[in-house]
């Protein structure tokens, strides 16, 4: 829970608001459209978004889109609700590794500033042994 005001109350006091954390969830895609939903105590659903080639044809696509979706879910289907936005490009194993890497010299870095050298902090990083 997330508090919002201090729990010590007088008789002029706001009474103690609190409301539950947000759930976080990761949505995995595939390159192949494939895509998984990671989270704990989440209710997910996909909604598969056909094509629309002009902006009339888009708001129609949003009103099918909203009639079609269950009760619980049609109250978030509004702009005001979107938490975030993602465009996905194709990602090589040669790139991600990449990227762990970077992110491990960069944390051996930041945790090790006074006792080696960077090329030291690399190589250990890397596996490389001299």
């Amino acid at each position: 829970m997330t508090i919002l005001a201090d729990t010590t109350q007088t008789a002029n006091q706001v009474p103690l608001i609190t409301r539950p954390a947000s759930p976080f969830v990761l949505i995995e895609t595939a390159v192949d459209g494939y895509q998984r939903a990671f989270a704990e105590n989440a209710n997910v659903l996909f909604v598969n978004r056909p094509l629309a080639r002009t902006q009339e044809a888009g708001r129609q696509v949003d009103e099918l889109i909203r009639l079609a979706l269950p009760e619980s879910y049609r109250k978030l289907y509004y702009p005001g609700m979107v938490r975030a936005v993602g465009n996905l490009k194709r990602l090589t194993i040669e790139q991600l590794i990449d990227t762990v890497t970077d992110l491990r010299i960069l944390e051996a870095i930041s945790s090790d500033r006074q006792s080696t050298s960077i090329t030291a902090k690399v190589s250990r990083v890397l596996g490389v042994r001299r």
